[in-house]
């Protein structure tokens, strides 16, 4: 996306913080304006993590372009009002554990919403945010890609 390309230069050329957190702002309103919905059917990205937390339930991070992934949270507390976690239930479980990190997948889930970024983005740090987003998604069907 180059949106976050964009933006992230922006952000860098900045001269004050202020003018970062308009940029954050402006990358908000573009990303919004990418989306139809927060759900998504058919996109196509790259396993970059596939472990479990302390519980057994999966995680899953996904690159959809360069420096940007959809991800579960990582732990139970993060993931709190979102179900993001896989449980050894969901109907892609086992083809999902017969995957592995590199893997070029489809998938579809949901995003979900966000006052700072349109989507949730789970960076601790703006800067991070802004170049290396990680967007908090829940998956709902992951397969091998063609």
């Amino acid at each position: 996306m180059m949106v976050v390309q964009t933006f992230g230069k922006s952000f860098d050329d900045a001269p004050n913080d202020l003018l970062k957190g308009a940029a954050r702002q402006k990358r908000k309103a573009a990303i919004c304006s990418m989306l139809d919905s927060l759900l998504v059917h058919g996109w196509t990205g790259t396993i970059s993590d596939l472990s479990s937390n302390s519980a057994g339930k999966g995680v899953l991070t996904v690159q959809i372009a360069n420096n940007i992934t959809a991800s579960t949270a990582n732990n139970e507390l993060s993931d709190l009002g979102h179900d993001t976690l896989i449980s050894a239930d969901a109907p892609f479980f086992t083809a999902l554990s017969g995957m592995s990190v590199g893997a070029r997948i489809v998938f579809d889930g949901q995003f979900f919403s966000s006052d700072a970024d349109c989507i949730e983005e789970m960076s601790l740090m703006q800067a991070n945010s802004m170049h290396e987003p990680e967007f908090l998604f829940r998956f709902s069907d992951v397969r091998a890609a063609p």
